[in-house]
């Protein structure tokens, strides 16, 4: 439901009246207006044959193995309940790569013991392996079952540039602070950010023998490794489900807030004019309440007044908030992308953003919550309708961010989200809109060109809610995000039987997720000759549009000029056996309603097939 079907309206994609379109579009669009209103009403969805209505091949089901494995007994479990997984069609696992562990003795000590081991366990059960890069401490987080810190020679290895332990740190509005991650201000400095290109490097260096082996290489850019601040964090005196602390009270946090805002609105005068403060000095430009001492939250009143959405001072103050982590998420991102040269170099990456889904209604604070955490900004529309769409919610600049790395490093990356397996909270029981977001996530994602991937956020979906919890989990929800939104891949949270035994409790319901939702079927590669010159040294690039039986974009690339043609070409992975589909490129569609559209079928197609963009709708079989 959530495809790239929204983008056309109004676009000149085939011209004409919008609404005159195929059958399947404008059952795609009611199938998004009652979607919306059942996900605001906290319903759950309806149930539904989901191999007719799936959205997207989906291409990953995983596990997350251990965070860490202390002795051979526990990786023995490990390698038993490998066994297992592959057995239900488990396809990859997800494995933390602590940066703590492998350059924890001192810079250019790196000892990849443990990962050769955990790895090679990985592979002889025949799974794939979706590498973590985890520069962020293990412990504190949800779960978290191990006490990994950053490592310790960071503190002071900056010295020399002018950057101290502090400026790496994050500091909360209520004085604390904390080292879950390196703060995004320090990512700013170039020797910050080259020992994260190192670590890669090397990583890169140690397993490029292995470099088959790997579907994804997922770069931690956060707290438990997401894209956020550590806004909820119980070591700063949070719990759920409260506000969160905003984290920008360090001295360097300051410095960039009042440097960013004396370079965008034209010095001191220009700052106070825009924000209607008289301000003496560029000292009182700050963070709220950044003027008061630590110890209490001191961005208190800026919140209580609403003048974090109702100022210009609070709407500017959020942006450059927010602005600051997306920021840091591109430059790791890029740096993942200079490291993981050669035989990595077409491996997709990966990021995580978190599922913050409280304080969303039944609040006098609305969204306050991913507000805290850094994930929205005021100053785009947060309303839970429909016209918000335009601004993904409050998520824009972070799909934008992830286009922009998609484009700038020519290969795919992967936004992963959390909380799948959540509930609207019904009425006013709690706060939460968990199912909602699941799906403008998916709404942002699609609109961008962006392949998402879901996993839940607690272990256990199918285990006893704690007594008096107004969180309602289950598998249906996880289906229905499947079902009516274009993710395309799963992972579970986690491989393991402590705790709650999360393994054994969700084994047979993800068995028989993998069973209903994954495509067996062989990918298929599609030839195309272009229709117009579309120079791909320029940015240039041809999509394949699939629908009637699959949903989504599937990206081609140049291949040569044969035959008198320029070609592209691309694969369609674990393809359905029959689909429809139709192709545009950087600057619009192939042509009008109906007119370019094709019916593939495996059985009289094979899996590499043939187009002349513009000429026909013929679906060739040999080169034309």
């Amino acid at each position: 439901m959530f495809s790239r079907d929204k983008a056309m309206e109004g676009d000149g994609r085939r011209g004409g009246d919008p609404t005159e379109q195929h059958p399947w579009k404008q059952w795609t669009l009611l199938k998004a207006f009652v979607l919306f209103l059942i996900a605001i009403a906290g319903l759950s969805l309806p149930a539904s044959n989901p191999r007719a209505a799936s959205q997207a091949p989906v291409e990953t089901v995983a596990v997350m193995a251990p965070l860490f494995m202390t002795n051979q007994s526990e990786q023995q479990t490990f390698d038993a309940l490998l066994q297992q997984a592959a057995d239900i069609g488990v396809n990859a696992v997800t494995v933390d790569v602590w940066w703590g562990v492998v350059e924890g003795a001192g810079d250019q000590q790196f000892d990849w013991t443990y990962y050769d081991s955990v790895f090679q366990t990985i592979r002889d059960r025949g799974l794939k392996i979706v590498p973590i890069m985890s520069f962020h401490k293990c412990g504190g987080g949800p779960g978290d079952d191990c006490s990994i810190p950053m490592p310790g020679w960071l503190a002071n290895h900056f010295n020399g540039v002018g950057l101290t332990a502090d400026d790496l740190r994050y500091e909360s509005e209520t004085g604390n602070q904390l080292d879950d991650a390196i703060a995004p201000w320090a990512t700013q400095h170039p020797a910050v950010l080259q020992q994260f290109t190192e670590f890669m490097q090397a990583f890169a260096q140690h397993f490029s023998g292995e470099a088959g082996d790997f579907v994804e290489l997922n770069v931690s850019l956060g707290p438990t490794g997401e894209l956020r601040y550590p806004a909820y964090n119980g070591n700063d005196d949070w719990s759920f489900p409260d506000r969160g602390n905003f984290q920008a009270y360090s001295n360097v946090a300051r410095e960039q807030f009042r440097d960013w805002a004396l370079t965008r609105f034209g010095g001191l005068s220009g700052v106070s004019s825009r924000w209607g403060i008289p301000l003496a000095n560029a000292d009182q430009i700050r963070p709220p309440g950044g003027e008061l001492p630590p110890g209490s939250r001191r961005a208190q009143s800026f919140v209580d007044t609403q003048a974090y959405r109702n100022s210009q001072y609070g709407r500017d103050f959020i942006d450059w908030y927010q602005e600051s982590l997306v920021g840091h998420g591109k430059r790791v991102q890029l740096a993942a992308d200079t490291a993981f040269g050669g035989a990595f170099g077409a491996i997709p990456l990966g990021m995580k953003i978190p599922g913050v889904h409280w304080q969303m209604k039944c609040t006098p604070h609305p969204r306050i919550a991913e507000i805290t955490a850094g994930l929205v900004r005021t100053s785009f529309d947060l309303r839970p309708v429909d016209a918000a769409r335009s601004d993904a919610f409050g998520y824009r600049s972070t799909m934008e961010m992830v286009d922009q790395v998609k484009q700038s490093a020519g290969r795919d990356v992967v936004l992963h989200f959390t909380a799948l397996e959540m509930d609207n909270d019904p009425g006013c029981v709690g706060t939460s809109m968990a199912e909602t977001l699941v799906f403008w996530i998916s709404h942002g994602a699609a609109d961008h060109g962006i392949t998402h991937k879901g996993e839940n956020a607690l272990a256990c979906v199918d285990g006893p809610e704690p007594a008096g919890s107004p969180d309602d989990r289950n598998w249906g929800r996880i289906e229905n995000a499947f079902i009516h939104a274009p993710y395309r891949g799963f992972t579970l949270l986690r491989l393991v039987e402590t705790d709650c035994n999360p393994w054994q409790t969700d084994r047979n319901d993800y068995a028989n997720f993998i069973s209903t939702y994954v495509v067996t079927g062989p990918p298929v590669t599609v030839h195309l000759a272009e229709w117009e010159f579309c120079p791909a040294d320029q940015g240039c690039t041809y999509n394949v549009h699939a629908f009637g039986g699959l949903s989504g974009e599937f990206t081609l690339g140049y291949e040569a000029f044969l035959n008198g043609r320029h070609w592209w070409v691309g694969q369609i992975p674990a393809a359905p056996d029959t689909f429809s589909f139709t192709f545009n490129n950087t600057n619009g569609w192939e042509g009008g309603p109906g007119q370019s559209d094709r019916a593939y079928d495996r059985s009289s197609h094979g899996n590499e097939i043939f187009a002349l963009g513009r000429a026909d709708t013929v679906v060739h079989t040999t080169r034309p």
